[in-house]
């Protein structure tokens, strides 16, 4: 029987079904190697009953986790399957931010409020003591599922002389951590137990970073502050840059998914900053849970529904949230737990009432009153001006082959460019292969700098529309080819997701010449989720020039 399983009272605890009478048959169920189908129902019930959906704790929580950390030593675990102990570690993370009461304490028991969550509080010793061990196990992946727990639970007080000691052990960790996703849990844990993980803001993986920023010790830091703006407008490229993998166990708590929208609009005040950020959640808000748009709406509407005339960026808000069609697709009851929180309307005819109401000039018009958009954020509000045609052409695909077409064919003529080829891949992915001709601005000092040329519009010509496409695209790939070498990078929403990657490449040398072959190929993957629904590359012989 697993430890601790005989020490409480089940049927007078409760989980979300109600009383906890079945919960130790499924608790034994977890060490069970003959019965899958128990298994899977026990781990089931572990995830589902046992925690509370908003991220706090049945009074079944605290006792439940008492034996889930009993059950991380016994060799009767998954043992053909070590990953279960990191899913066990996990689920003691959630109970240990159920249980990250702090000052407050003591007030809750004084009260008699919060039993369930006291209950967690109180465990956090005991846990701690049982997890601690972990963060020397073999595999880097429990290591990190170990510290994401001590990073809550030894945030208690009992906890206060063993921190210092496991904030230097986890640094060490992520100072030697190779895997992307190991890191960024690492550095989280570090943000959690007070440290200050400033260098990792440098780190080449955006999800690295990220968890670096959003530490409460890195509040007033401006260069944290940056990395989370950067982040936003490239929301999507946080979880790209961990490949398959989760986000880290930190982020998987309901309270915390918005957590890097909710951390920037704490510390900046800056709407023109933010206005970028805002825009980018809008389109994403309909296809996500967890609505980033929410923190945005809080940010600028922070007395509810707002009386027309609105402020220029203001307007911009409300007109993109009004012009966003799948936001409005969304069934009634989603609208208003989304708008209604923040007192704002769940009708699309008065947000776009709200953006289209226009101030009478002020006798100081000046620069302020006038709502710039630059880089790849203008490209998007206003296709338009750079393809010929609006976001809502059907035809824009195809211009985005004809633009990049008709650039390339001139370069060609020019002497700029040798050689090229354009590809229609599949209905949203367009690849181009230049030859003769490097990549403008990806070696610098003897190195590349694929940056140089993506995620930004000052590019020479004909690079600059290869950052006009991949504007419109939710990934982009490069391969680079010169001098016997052969660089590669990936972009999601113009954001590189880690360091270029570099290799031999024996193909580069052309046989019989005394240089080698230079020129560069690029993917672009059409984002699906900005273009409208069905949007889509028309069939067509690969163009040549």
């Amino acid at each position: 029987m697993p430890k601790r399983l005989g020490d409480f009272d089940w049927p007078r605890l409760a989980h979300a079904r109600g009383p906890a009478t079945d919960t130790p048959g499924h608790l034994r169920a977890l060490l069970a190697d003959d019965d899958a189908r128990a298994f899977v129902a026990g781990y089931s019930h572990l995830w589902s009953e046992t925690l509370h959906p908003d991220g706090g704790a049945w009074s079944v929580t605290a006792p439940v986790a008492l034996v889930v950390a009993g059950l991380l030593d016994d060799p009767r675990l998954g043992p053909d399957d070590p990953s279960i102990r990191d899913a066990l570690l996990a689920y003691l993370h959630r109970v240990a931010v159920a249980g990250d009461l702090g000052a407050e304490a003591e007030e809750f028991r004084a009260r008699g409020e919060r039993a369930a969550a006291l209950a967690c509080y109180d465990a956090a010793p005991e846990l701690l003591s049982a997890v601690v061990p972990h963060l020397v196990a073999d595999r880097p992946q429990q290591q990190a599922c170990a510290a994401a727990a001590i990073g809550r639970l030894a945030r208690h007080p009992a906890a206060a002389a063993q921190r210092p000691a496991l904030l230097d052990r986890i640094e060490r960790l992520a100072e030697h951590a190779t895997g992307a996703y190991e890191r960024a849990t690492l550095v989280y844990a570090i943000g959690d137990l007070g440290g200050e993980p400033r260098r990792w803001l440098d780190d080449p993986t955006p999800a690295v970073r990220g968890s670096a920023a959003v530490a409460e010790t890195l509040a007033q830091d401006k260069a944290a502050v940056q990395v989370l703006l950067t982040l936003a407008r490239s929301p999507r490229a946080f979880g790209a840059s961990l490949g398959d993998m989760a986000a880290p166990v930190q982020f998987m708590v309901r309270p915390c998914r918005d957590q890097l929208a909710e951390a920037l609009v704490r510390r900046s005040d800056d709407l023109s900053a933010l206005l970028p950020c805002a825009l980018a959640a809008v389109t994403l808000a309909p296809r996500s849970a967890a609505h980033p748009l929410a923190p945005y709406l809080r940010a600028f509407f922070p007395d509810g529904a707002p009386v027309p005339p609105l402020p220029p960026l203001h307007r911009a808000f409300a007109g993109a949230i009004a012009g966003e069609a799948a936001l409005w697709r969304l069934p009634e009851a989603a609208r208003t737990a989304l708008f209604a929180p923040n007192g704002l309307t769940a009708r699309p005819e008065d947000w776009m009432a709200m953006a289209a109401t226009v101030p009478p000039p002020a006798e100081d018009y000046d620069a302020a009153h006038i709502v710039v958009f630059e880089g790849f954020t203008a490209v998007r509000r206003y296709p338009g001006m750079f393809f010929g045609v609006g976001r809502d052409d059907p035809s824009l695909p195809d211009r985005v082959v004809q633009v990049l077409h008709t650039e390339y064919t001139e370069a060609v003529a020019a002497g700029v460019v040798g050689s090229f080829a354009l590809r229609i891949a599949s209905p949203t992915r367009l690849v181009l292969d230049v030859h003769g001709h490097g990549l403008p601005g990806t070696e610098q000092r003897g190195s590349f700098d694929l940056d140089g040329v993506f995620g930004r519009l000052a590019n020479h010509w004909p690079a600059l529309h290869l950052s006009l496409v991949s504007a419109l695209c939710r990934r982009v790939d490069v391969r680079v080819r010169a001098g016997g070498r052969a660089l590669t990078g990936t972009y999601v929403d113009g954001l590189a997701l880690g360091a270029p990657a570099e290799e031999r490449d024996d193909e580069c040398v052309e046989p019989g010449a005394e240089g080698t072959l230079t020129g560069y190929r690029v993917t672009f993957d059409l984002d699906t989720d900005w273009f409208p629904a069905d949007s889509r590359i028309s069939d067509g012989a690969a163009a040549d020039g």
